[in-house]
């Protein structure tokens, strides 16, 4: 529950969404913007895309299983300026996530195609004059890549003529919360606020904002109930968890004593064999069949 006490963590599915989706309180989105892409905005150039509602993410309320909880929550997408930001918390890195992440980033890019006129000056092809930049970051709980780099960006770039593509259309960004290098004040102050729940001394004003949002205590009722399912379907995932990790542990633990009783048996029945002792008195004392003994003789 808590990353100081009384506290949502910040990657949480509730409070993440709430952090950065709440149209009420834009500065801790402008921050978040200006602090991973370099864009700053007015909060009146900021329209946040399904902004947060607790009643539209109860699933509970139409009668839907927590298990689908998880996709109410998936993604925050901001229009902002000439471009669209698109922010994704992956903990876990699943098969195929990074084609997932590029997958919502273009059919973002793709989905403006057409709604506007706009700009077309008249000409056949309009409808792309709707398309806008995409810039996608991905909050990631797991190493990326090795190396030290917390923030990785891709850009489109041609690596023989060393230019970027402009003007610059999609740019995609994964944040690996297990490392420090390369991260800026503010974005190390960002790191260490989602880690935590707590913003970092010294902190802008935008993440004491944040860590006001999330305090139990600020919660409505709804939210407090949705927070305990949130947190006993963790709780109850994290001990499942906790209970297949010790158990593969005993099974494999078993498997090694197993082969080690085996691997003693068929020393000391090499031993009684080289002697020339009796194979079925050697089968007696060492538990082994007669094929095995055969594999086992000296010269076999």
């Amino acid at each position: 529950m808590s990353g100081g006490v009384g506290r949502l963590m910040p990657t949480s599915d509730l409070a993440f969404k709430k952090l950065l989706a709440s149209d009420d309180h834009k500065r801790v989105t402008q921050g978040f913007i200006a602090d991973f892409f370099g864009i700053e905005a007015g909060l009146d150039e900021i329209r946040i895309d399904n902004p947060y509602s607790i009643r539209a993410l109860d699933v509970r309320a139409r009668g839907g299983k927590l298990a689908r909880l998880a996709q109410t929550f998936r993604d925050v997408t901001v229009a902002v300026g000439g471009a669209d930001v698109v922010v994704e918390l992956q903990l876990r890195l699943s098969g195929h996530f990074e084609a997932r992440s590029l997958y919502y980033l273009f059919d973002r890019f793709a989905s403006r195609y057409g709604q506007s006129r706009a700009d077309s000056g008249g000409g056949l092809d309009w409808r792309y004059s709707s398309l806008r930049a995409v810039f996608g970051l991905n909050i990631l709980g797991e190493e990326f890549r090795e190396g030290p780099a917390a923030l990785r960006v891709y850009r489109l770039y041609d690596p023989v003529l060393g230019e970027a593509m402009v003007p610059e259309l999609v740019r995609v960004g994964y944040l690996d919360l297990t490392k420090t290098g390369g991260l800026s004040a503010r974005q190390g102050a960002w790191r260490e606020f989602l880690l935590t729940g707590v913003a970092p001394e010294g902190s802008a004003a935008y993440l004491a904002e944040a860590a006001t949002m999330i305090e139990y205590a600020n919660l409505d009722r709804k939210e407090r109930e949705m927070a305990d399912v949130l947190e006993k379907a963790r709780a109850t995932r994290a001990a499942e968890v906790s209970h297949a990790h010790r158990r593969g542990l005993e099974e494999g633990l078993e498997r090694g004593l197993e082969q080690g009783r085996a691997e003693e048996a068929r020393a000391v029945a090499r031993r009684l064999l080289a002697m020339g002792v009796d194979p079925g008195a050697v089968a007696d004392a060492t538990g082994l069949d007669r094929g095995q003994l055969d594999q086992l003789r000296p010269g076999a």
